[in-house]
């Protein structure tokens, strides 16, 4: 009888035990599930502060040469290194970077010798912004233009604002997923994964800057038929600040206003 009592013991867990192991699994799912949000946090400050950084590295080359990075007539006169090696150029002066667009979604040209391309180039040259390379010849994320760690990257575009988004009309921080410019933010295909953040990203991005709201402000935000997570409130699945915050899927562009 103790032998089978033994074996009995042998062959299974104890409550006790079992009680051990699921406490053991649930402190792993939670470390995981907490070590995901520190990441997810980590991004969104990272993108923070990357805005914060251009409009600071903006104002002081503003200060500096009296003119708009990328749109600096005298480029190459008063920016070290900018010459051909750098593919560095200069801009045509008329106080606005690349040709105005009517909506901040507009496409912009991209190639590395328009200004748009050329604003970071100038920027970089200057000492006073990272994450791209200075003597890059092709456009890229990391390269000409800052990567976000969330998807895509930092564009600028110089932009009328009507649309609706009249409050970032001028110089304006675009974040988007693809470097050729153009905005096809689930457009073309409908696969909103092509945009560059989610609308729970875009809104908590815009309520830690601004107002939170995506269609007010100097910081806002777009989707497809401004319907899809980001744009005109409680129009779509948007809620009543133009944000669907439940929506996990990137479906969501954001502007940042720069300068006049």
């Amino acid at each position: 009888m103790a032998m089978k009592s033994e074996s009995k013991r042998k062959g299974g867990f104890t409550l006790v035990e079992l009680s051990i192991v699921m406490i053991i699994i649930g402190l792993l799912i939670g470390g995981i599930l907490k070590g995901a949000e520190l990441i997810e946090n980590s991004r969104l400050n990272t993108v923070i502060a990357t805005t914060k950084q251009i409009t600071s590295a903006y104002n002081t080359f503003w200060d500096s040469y009296r003119g708009k990075p990328g749109d600096l007539a005298y480029a190459r006169t008063m920016i070290p290194g900018c010459n051909d090696q750098s593919s560095c150029v200069n801009g045509n002066g008329n106080q606005k970077v690349g040709a105005e667009v009517g909506n901040p979604w507009s496409d912009i040209v991209s190639t590395i010798g328009s200004e748009n391309t050329q604003f970071w180039k100038h920027l970089a040259l200057a000492d006073l912004i990272g994450g791209v390379n200075p003597s890059a010849s092709e456009v890229g994320w990391g390269k000409t233009h800052i990567e976000s760690p969330i998807a895509g990257g930092f564009q600028i575009t110089t932009t009328r604002g009507s649309g609706g988004y009249a409050s970032v009309a001028g110089l304006t921080i675009l974040t988007r997923s693809r470097d050729d410019g153009q905005w096809l933010c689930g457009v073309a295909t409908g696969n909103f994964e092509e945009c560059s953040l989610s609308p729970n990203q875009a809104f908590r991005i815009d309520n830690k800057l601004d107002d939170g709201h995506a269609q007010s402000g100097k910081i806002a935000a777009i989707s497809m038929s401004f319907r899809n997570g980001c744009g005109t409130p409680n129009t779509g699945i948007n809620g009543p600040k133009g944000y669907n915050e439940g929506n996990s899927v990137k479906s969501c562009d954001m502007f940042f206003w720069l300068a006049p």
